[in-house]
């Protein structure tokens, strides 16, 4: 007896590569929950982030309010203007999208604490 194919030569060309796209997707999904090894949101908890962070970028003061905490522990904070940034729990903070510069990047949080760039807001 033949085994049954995932497809034949007379499915259509997007129905093969759907079957390639969710397969795909299906591993990566599995290998990235190994990887986290059941870590989840539990590896940054969102009290351990400021609410906002001031930052001076060619003398003007930007604002940028957390947007998303991410499971692998990385937030991400925004502008109003869409202006944006990401920083984790030990690392620096990074600018999306931009040209490098200006008073937050390269910070840690401790450091941004320090230098009252926070705004904290407690439960």
């Amino acid at each position: 007896m033949k085994r049954p194919q995932a497809y034949s030569q007379t499915t259509p060309d997007f129905a093969r590569a759907a079957i390639r796209i969710v397969a795909g997707a299906f591993v990566s999904v599995l290998i990235f929950g190994v990887s986290m090894g059941g870590r989840g949101l539990a590896a940054a908890n969102i009290d351990d982030f400021p609410l906002a962070i001031q930052c001076e970028y060619k003398d003007i003061v930007h604002v940028y309010y957390l947007s998303r905490l991410r499971p692998d522990g990385t937030a991400t904070y925004i502008t109003p203007d869409r202006l944006g940034g990401t920083i984790s729990i030990d690392g620096v903070a990074n600018a999306m999208g931009g040209t490098g510069e200006g008073s937050c990047l390269g910070k840690t949080l401790k450091q941004l604490r320090e230098s009252g760039q926070t705004l904290e807001i407690h439960r």
